[in-house]
């Protein structure tokens, strides 16, 4: 029975992997290449326009693949599994050896995530030269200091970001929606499928494919639009679209079925029977769906390496901009930033995790 899930878990866990940019970037030091960081390379540095695109369709047709076997695992799962009410299942460890198993477990999940994130913070508040607690580098964010690597002050790379991410929740909203409910429609299994599959595609495909593709793609004769600042907002919105589809089909699975039907008898139009019935309902998973395309608008970086403007930064693109040039202002703003980054996701999880709606399957 589990063997299903595991296989569409680890595909999903191959297809992040696969398209992980900024952590090889700055880990790998130059020494490590990916078909993400050669993308990149080949784009930023070499200007070899023609060998990105060969690596970025190679890594296309790959990911296509692998979609398209987890949309069948998944789907698969989903369709025969019958599971009762977590609280039916769930019970506390019988044993010394479970209770052992389950705090090695959790200690071990606890060093391996908090630990780091929690260097990053504590390295961020309390000085180098005494070790008293200091708001210095936070401080700092609303000006430019001298031999900084950004051209503009950090705070301005804040605020683009919230813009942003922002407009991202509206287009993904905008896109998502309509496209869940024609999924939900659906009747034909392999045609939901190729639409589950179409949809989900950016979550295989690097950020950095997907601002490539934009860069040659919007090369329009006496209309360039690789320059304008709308760009980036939309290329976070292929990027967080599945993730926003996910929450908004759950979401109207959840619709009980006899709402719409009785609305239908009523005489409302399908329009009404969305506006009035099916709306209200989705709030939470609407509501969910938009703080999933803010948190991934804040925290994207392989797009936004491409397209982001040098006098319009990103969070992320000021952050590694700090961190790859020396002098301790640069350093000290990457690590002020990290931790504003890390404090805003943090409260983006918690609230989409009180906002979604128990009824949706996870992914």
């Amino acid at each position: 029975m589990l063997t299903r899930p595991i296989v569409a878990a680890a595909l999903l866990v191959f297809l992040f992997d696969f398209t992980s940019f900024g952590v090889v970037l700055l880990l790998g030091a130059g020494r490590f290449a990916t078909l993400e960081v050669e993308i990149y390379l080949q784009t930023v540095t070499l200007f070899d326009l023609r060998a990105a695109a060969v690596l970025s369709l190679l890594q296309l047709l790959l990911t296509a693949l692998v979609t398209s076997a987890y949309s069948s695992a998944a789907s698969r799962y989903g369709a025969t599994a019958r599971l009762g009410r977590a609280a039916t299942h769930e019970r506390w460890p019988a044993s010394g050896r479970e209770r052992l198993l389950v705090a090695l477990t959790v200690g071990a999940l606890l060093a391996w995530l908090v630990v780091p994130l929690t260097a990053l913070a504590l390295r961020a508040l309390f000085s180098v030269e005494d070790g008293r607690l200091t708001l210095a580098l936070f401080t700092r964010l609303a000006s430019r200091p001298r031999g900084a690597a950004l051209t503009v002050a950090p705070l301005l790379a804040i605020r683009n970001s919230l813009l942003f991410a922002a407009l991202t929740a509206v287009l993904s909203l905008a896109v998502g929606l309509p496209a869940a409910r024609a999924a939900i429609g659906v009747r034909r299994a392999w045609l939901r499928r190729l639409v589950d599959v179409a949809v989900m595609l950016p979550l295989g495909t690097s950020p950095v494919t997907i601002g490539f593709g934009f860069i040659l793609a919007l090369n329009l004769p006496g209309w360039d639009l690789r320059a304008s600042p709308v760009l980036l907002p939309v290329a976070h919105t292929l990027v967080a679209l599945p993730l926003v589809f996910r929450a908004l089909v759950g979401g109207l699975q959840a619709v009980p079925v006899r709402l719409r039907e009785a609305a239908a008898v009523l005489g409302a139009s399908p329009a009404q029977r969305f506006i009035h019935v099916e709306l209200p309902v989705l709030g939470r998973a609407v509501a969910s769906a938009a703080l999933f395309a803010a948190a991934i608008s804040l925290g994207e970086f392989g797009a936004s390496a491409l397209i982001a403007r040098p006098e319009l930064p990103t969070i992320t693109t000021a952050i590694f901009r700090s961190l790859s040039r020396p002098g301790a202002a640069n350093y000290g703003q990457g690590m002020a930033l990290a931790t504003l980054l890390m404090l805003t996701t943090a409260l983006s999880v918690a609230l989409i995790e009180r906002l979604r709606v128990a009824a949706a399957r996870d992914f």
